[in-house]
């Protein structure tokens, strides 16, 4: 009985270190879950605002189909309106939005606009905010302009920068001349007669594109005409018959000092940007000119 009683009075400790020990651990885990380390810890000014999405319109321009002038010249200034739009997610929005329009080369700041927060929130992009404004530009430009947009936070944090392009083109095309309406000759008489020329003119830009036509004439010794360039009309006068139809019209007087021969008229067009069109003759109507032209006969002598 002894040996068991001993027994039992060297076991009794082990349960006791065992129950500290296990306290001892569970203590320090506690601890270990209070503890933070640096990674846990969020900087807010790491936290910006998200730009989705961002458009201009239109997103290319014609400079060609902008008139200024009578007449298209290098040195024109040209005003071109750009309505922008940029989207924001809506767990940050920022305290103001920018724009800005970047030269076609890079290198400089052409205008500038603050955008408004505008319109529902977008169930896709988030919160829209939109802006117009102007930009004047050179006639001789071509490339992309380049429009950045970026928000920003009132502690100064900005968001990703999104740039959408508006591309400037110079498309225009010259005019093209057809169905020329001339006699085949005409005969001189003691009084004066009258030469009816139409020529038709259309141009792929607009008829408001069309600055002129005319025609010049060479008299039958291969001289040309003093009077040259001849204008063509298509306002109801000078011979033309209706206005605004594209069809230019001249009425010719010829007196009955007129010098008999072969004349020949040559007609073109030209358009604002100095475009000219094709040539055509008064004896065949094709895209060449020619060495033929409207006999105008002397006139005949009564017996």
């Amino acid at each position: 009985m002894s040996f068991t009683t001993d027994r039992v009075r060297h076991l009794r400790p082990y349960p006791l270190v065992a129950v500290g020990l296990a306290f001892l651990a569970a203590l320090a885990i506690g601890l270990g879950a209070c503890e933070k380390t640096g990674g846990d810890v969020v900087d807010s000014s790491l936290i910006v605002p998200y730009q989705s999405r961002a458009v201009v319109l239109p997103d290319s321009v014609d400079t060609d189909s902008i008139n200024v002038g009578p007449q298209r010249l290098p040195d024109d200034l040209l005003p071109i309106t750009i309505y922008a739009e940029s989207y924001f997610t809506i767990d940050l929005l920022p305290a103001n939005v920018s724009a800005k329009v970047i030269s076609t080369d890079g290198s400089s700041t052409i205008a500038s606009a603050e955008m408004v927060l505008t319109g529902p929130v977008h169930p896709i992009w988030g919160q829209m905010y939109a802006a117009v404004f102007s930009v004047s530009i050179r006639r001789t430009v071509v490339g992309k302009l380049q429009v950045e947009f970026v928000g920003n936070t009132l502690g100064g944090a900005s968001s990703n920068a999104i740039r959408t392009a508006v591309t400037i083109l110079r498309l225009n095309q010259p005019p093209v001349l057809s169905n020329l309406q001339a006699p085949d000759s005409v005969a001189l008489e003691s009084i004066q007669q009258f030469l009816l020329l139409q020529v038709e003119a259309r141009d792929p830009n607009g008829q408001n594109d069309i600055r002129s036509v005319y025609f010049n004439s060479t008299r039958p010794n291969g001289t040309p005409s003093s009077g040259n360039p001849f204008a063509m009309y298509d306002d109801g006068t000078n011979g033309d018959l209706q206005a605004n139809d594209s069809t230019y019209s001249l009425m010719v007087v010829l007196p009955p000092s007129t010098t008999p021969g072969t004349y020949r008229f040559d007609f073109q067009a030209i358009d604002r940007s100095d475009s000219v069109s094709n040539t055509i003759s008064s004896s065949s109507g094709k895209s060449e000119t020619s060495s033929m032209g409207i006999p105008i006969m002397p006139r005949k002598l009564c017996r």
